[in-house]
């Protein structure tokens, strides 16, 4: 479900709410300080362009499989 948040009437300060979370969010402290910390779906549209441009990564043994079902 999604909500268009621009059509509510306090729109402004809920963006700005929002963009403070996330600022808050991404200055925070990697438990692992080789990775960086991230919210649940932030690279997901990167990752559908990148699909789209350069195809879906499929493990080799996998798409033998299915070439073997075609046959």
């Amino acid at each position: 479900m999604t909500i268009d948040i621009s059509k509510l009437g306090n729109y402004p300060a809920i963006e700005k709410t929002i963009q403070q979370i996330l600022d808050d969010y991404h200055a925070s402290v990697p438990q692992d300080k080789t990775k960086q910390v991230r919210y649940p779906g932030e690279y997901l549209q990167a990752i559908r362009e990148k699909n789209l441009k350069e195809g879906i990564p499929v493990l080799k043994k996998v798409w033998d499989e299915i070439q073997s079902i075609r046959s």
